[in-house]
This record gives C-alpha cells, structure tokens and sequence, in this order.
C-alpha cells in the first residue's frame, strides 16, 4: 500500500482534527503572494488569524493566545517591524508574547542598523525567501514556545526531551560535519527512555512530542521511544531495551547528510529526489560502521528499517528470516512514526488511523506477531 499525500488528506476527518489539537498562529501581512510557496504547508499545521494592519496585528498579539507569528515588516499603520520592538518590550516587563518570524523585503539589520534582530524577533528573512528556508526558520521560531512548556512536565519527562535534544543534535552536527557519531551521547539517551519506560514516562514525552517541529529530533526519539516502550511490554531485559532505543535514536543519522530542501520539502518528492532521499539508509549505516563503539544491533536497525518481509524494501530488498528481531520491531515503529507525524506535505493521523492503514501491511511490510502485539498496544491506549 502507497499513500500519497492527498490520501491523507481525505483520511483526517472534521471529527478527527478536533481530536488532534492544532497550533495557534497569526499571519500579519498585507500581501499574502509573499507566502505562496508556503501557505499550504503552514495550514497543515496551524489554526492561522490573519491580519493586514500593525496596529491590529500588535492588539491581537496582546489579547490572543498564539503559539507564534509571522510578522511582514511592511505592514501598513505600524509597521512590522515597530510590532516586533513594541512586543520585545512586553516580554522584557515581564509580559508572555508569542515568538516571531519577522518578514522583509531587506536584511532587517540593513533597515534597521541601531537595532538588533535579536531585540526585534526570534528569527527573520528576507522575501522573496526559498519555501524550505522560510519554513526552517518557522519551526525554529513555534519550537522556543514548545520547548518552554517542557518545564511544566514532571522531572523523568523534562530531562529525557532536554538531553535528548541536545544529544541528538549534537550527533546529528557531528555526522555531517566528521562522518562519525561519538556513542557515549546515544548509550546516555538510551539508558535515560529505559529508565522512562520502567517509571512509565514515556509515553508523556512522546505526547509531549506533538507541537515539536523539528522533524530529525521528533521522528528519532518517537521511533526510539515507541520501539523501548515496545520492549518492556515484551520483556525485554533492560540490555535488549537499551539497543532498542539507541538503535531508534541512530537509525535516521544518515539525514545529517541529507539536503534540507528534501527534509522540508512541502510538496512531494519527485523521483529523483525520492532517489536521493532513499540513500540516507546507507548514510546512516557508513556513518555508524565508521564509528567506534556502535552496536551492530544498532547498526543494523539503521541499515534495515526500510526492508519489509516480503523483500520489496530497501537498500537490500531483505527477506523474511534474513531480517533480525530488532529490525523488524523499528521497521513497524518507522511506519507507525511517519504516519503520525505531522510534515510540511501531510497532517497528522490519528492513532487508530495509522492503525487501520497498518492492517493492510500484514505479512507484506510487517512481522505479523509483532504488529499483532502493538496494535494491541495502540488500541489499549499504551502508546498515543
């Protein structure tokens, strides 16, 4: 089964977005042809209030609850760019203000030389922008917001999210830039979603995922958590778990190496750049043989997450028994992952819907004892 992106499209009912909860954000802007490149895939993520005039634009900031703002600097009244000063000086008195993504049609620090970016807006850019640059910097912009409520959570949940973010952004720098992981950072990350799963605290830092745009960070601790989680309901021992989850963090390492304007894409790949994409598999398997350390466990979760049990997948078109316990187990979690998350090209699908697409994979894609095994799991409410 293929699902192309307007599939699930139609497969997010009415009833189903008011069961996810989607993201608040003001669009302030006098001419929205600046945003046709990136309108569609704002929507998929955002309730968006729109606006054409600063002074509007400042009093819905101050009176609404948003999750961010996109601000063009040529608003007409008060300009953009007076919006962004005016909102600085609430959040240095101590007032909560949405971030912002400050738009122009010049570098801002050109404009506006006695003032800088920082003390005007989280981020900004300049139009015309390229799509995928313009929507790096959004998700930069709503995740500040999102990584704050972390604080909220309690202790176990807090630290996994913080530690894991920082590790894993930092592994994910090192590949790229040296070709190798250090294995102490992922060993840390691992033990730490074991000890979460043991104080059943894992699921919260998967919810807690939702709002998150940083599609790397967000899809490798899901699978990494949704395969320890996986683990414990099994019986693992706490070793197998550990290489379940440092398997999950490492298994998409490859994308370090992986262009952005394929990552965040808002449309679908063409065959050429799913080509392309389809290579960080062996990506993340040279990157992880070159380093010290890495357990072929893990290695091989990197290398065969893509295979499917009737040998239709890649790079290796394995098959059956030639697939190991661990491999099979992230393969379902990787489906499982994408298909809830929510991406620049699609919106998120419920649980029980990615469990009904799943049910066709059966025997094809998936082992079925331990699609049977975790589809209990989702339907039981185990994991979100």
């Amino acid at each position: 089964m293929v699902l192309k992106s307007a599939d699930l499209h139609q497969l997010v009912t009415q009833e189903d977005q008011k069961k996810i909860r989607r993201q608040k954000l003001l669009l302030a802007c006098g001419d929205l042809h600046i945003f046709d490149g990136v309108i569609d895939p704002i929507r998929n993520r955002f309730d968006i209030t729109m606006i054409e005039q600063g002074w509007a634009a400042l009093e819905m900031l101050r009176k609404g609850d948003y999750d961010a703002a996109i601000i063009n600097a040529d608003l007409p009244g008060l300009s953009g760019f007076d919006v962004a000063k005016r909102i600085h000086r609430d959040v240095a008195a101590g007032e909560k203000r949405p971030p912002i993504l400050l738009v122009s049609w010049k570098d801002p620090r050109m404009s506006d030389p006695d003032d800088e970016v920082q003390e005007m807006a989280e981020a900004c850019i300049s139009a015309p922008f390229e799509p995928t640059n313009f929507l790096v910097h959004l998700w930069d912009v709503v995740n500040k917001k999102v990584e704050e409520k972390w604080d909220e959570l309690n202790y176990v949940q807090s630290s996994v999210l913080k530690v894991t973010r920082t590790n894993l952004k930092h592994l994910f720098s090192t590949a790229a830039s040296t070709g190798k992981v250090e294995p102490g950072l992922s060993v840390d990350c691992s033990r730490a979603l074991v000890e979460a799963a043991q104080s059943n605290d894992l699921n919260g830092v998967l919810v807690a995922l939702r709002d998150h745009h940083s599609y790397s960070f967000c899809h490798s601790l899901k699978v990494a958590g949704l395969m320890t989680i996986f683990g414990q309901e099994v019986g693992l021992k706490n070793g197998d778990m550990e290489l379940l989850a440092q398997g999950g963090l490492l298994h998409d390492v490859g994308k370090a190496i992986t262009g952005v304007h394929l990552l965040e894409k808002p449309s679908k790949l063409d065959p050429d750049e799913w080509e392309e994409m389809k290579l960080h598999v062996n990506h993340s398997g040279r990157i992880l043989r070159a380093s010290a350390g890495i357990p072929m466990e893990a290695i091989h979760i990197a290398e065969r997450h893509h295979e499917k049990i009737d040998g239709t997948g890649y790079p290796y078109g394995l098959k059956g028994a030639q697939m190991d316990d661990l491999s099979l187990i992230s393969a379902m979690m990787d489906v499982y992952s994408a298909l809830v998350d929510k991406r620049s090209y699609k919106p998120s699908l419920p649980p029980r819907k990615a469990i009904d697409i799943m049910d066709g994979m059966i025997e094809r894609h998936l082992e079925p004892g331990f699609y049977s095994k975790f589809r209990e799991m989702v339907l039981d409410g185990v994991v979100d």
